[in-house]
C-alpha cells in the first residue's frame, strides 16, 4: 500500500463546522427516525469532545493505494518490494 493523502487533526476543525450544520438539516429532515436522530446525536457529541479535548487526543486518516493486484501479496525483503 501507498498512502497518496492524509489529514491530521488539526484539518478536523474544517471537517467538523460544516458538518453541525449539515446534523442540523438531516435532524429536521428526519425527525421522529430514532436511528437517524442517535446517529446525529452520536457525531454532535464527538465533535464537542473534539472542541473540549482535542488537545488530549489524536485521529490521523490515510487515503492507500494498493500497489498490488486484488489477490496479489506483496512481500518486502531489505527494501525490496515483489509481488508474489
Amino acid at each position: 500500500m501507498k498512502a497518496v493523502s492524509g489529514m491530521g487533526l488539526g484539518e478536523l476543525a474544517a471537517y467538523y463546522t460544516p458538518m453541525l450544520g449539515r446534523i442540523k438539516e438531516l435532524k429536521v429532515k428526519n425527525a421522529g427516525v430514532a436511528e437517524a436522530e442517535a446517529v446525529c446525536d452520536a457525531c454532535k457529541t464527538e465533535i464537542e469532545m473534539f472542541r473540549q479535548h482535542s488537545k488530549s487526543y489524536g485521529y490521523a486518516f490515510f487515503v492507500l493505494q494498493r500497489l498490488c493486484p486484488p489477490g496479489i501479496r506483496a512481500i518486502r525483503h531489505a527494501g525490496d518490494q515483489r509481488h508474489l
